[in-house]
């Protein structure tokens, strides 16, 4: 885990390790905090708060992509300390309330012994993924193409197939998009393959669905994609879309 400020886009900095990807928009002295990483992360967020001049009361909001347990594991704790308020799809609100209390997805599991898989799997555990608590209280997010008024002033984009809730957030001043696990830029049975492509078979709800939901990038144009997993990827989005639709097709 690493405190060094890794600044991915303007006033967008990256957090996590090369493993898992959560992310923090400053906005002025506010803040936005976009999933939550593993519970182990919390020093840190307040490291990278500090060096930024502000503190974890400067978070207002928390957007969460989706409620798998490696995007959720800060966000109540956050909630607790700051008073932000966590945002998330209606439709992952039963895997929300179970907080680490989850399974890992089949696809990862069937493939742990795999280096890669493993090292996810492993440093998940180490980083407590199964001790983040369930989200009490947030806000549901039911409606497309709604500009949030939090920090950043995101763009909700409804990309349900990783999970039936699973949102990405565009900022358009900034042409930013986090896309959660709708999209990745990082094979995750191999750890190589580094472009924008969807999470491997059996991770996911329904993988028709996530294929479906590219359309919603194709009109953004050029931006800076930042995902769950793998490294940013800056590109026209309708090639990106092209990339994930042929890999989806071949694996």
């Amino acid at each position: 885990m690493s405190s060094k400020i890794n600044e991915v886009a303007p006033d967008v900095f990256r957090l996590g390790n090369d493993l898992f990807n959560w992310y923090l928009i400053k906005d002025g002295k506010r803040f936005t905090l976009v999933d939550s990483g593993l519970p182990a992360y919390w020093s840190q967020l307040t490291t990278t708060l500090k060096a930024l001049n502000g503190s974890i009361t400067d978070i207002e909001a928390i957007l969460l992509t989706h409620a798998h347990l490696d995007h959720v594991g800060l966000a109540e704790r956050v909630r607790r300390a700051s008073g932000a308020t966590i945002y998330l799809h209606e439709a992952d609100r039963r895997m929300a309330r179970r907080g680490g209390a989850q399974i890992p997805p089949v696809g990862l599991l069937i493939n742990v012994w795999r280096r890669h898989p493993f090292r996810i799997l492993s440093t998940a555990v180490l980083r407590n993924v199964f001790f983040g608590p369930s989200i009490k209280q947030f806000v549901p997010l039911q409606q497309d193409q709604v500009q949030l008024d939090v920090p950043g002033k995101p763009t909700v984009l409804f990309t349900p197939g990783h999970t039936s809730g699973s949102v990405s957030f565009w900022l358009p001043d900034r042409n930013v998009l986090l896309a959660g696990d709708a999209l990745v830029t990082i094979n995750m049975l191999t750890g190589k393959n580094p472009a924008p492509q969807l999470t491997p078979r059996n991770t996911g709800t329904d993988r028709n669905q996530s294929i479906a939901s590219l359309t919603a990038f194709e009109p953004l144009g050029k931006a800076v994609l930042l995902t769950g997993h793998g490294e940013p990827w800056t590109g026209d989005m309708g090639e990106a879309v092209a990339l994930a639709r042929a890999d989806a097709g071949e694996n």
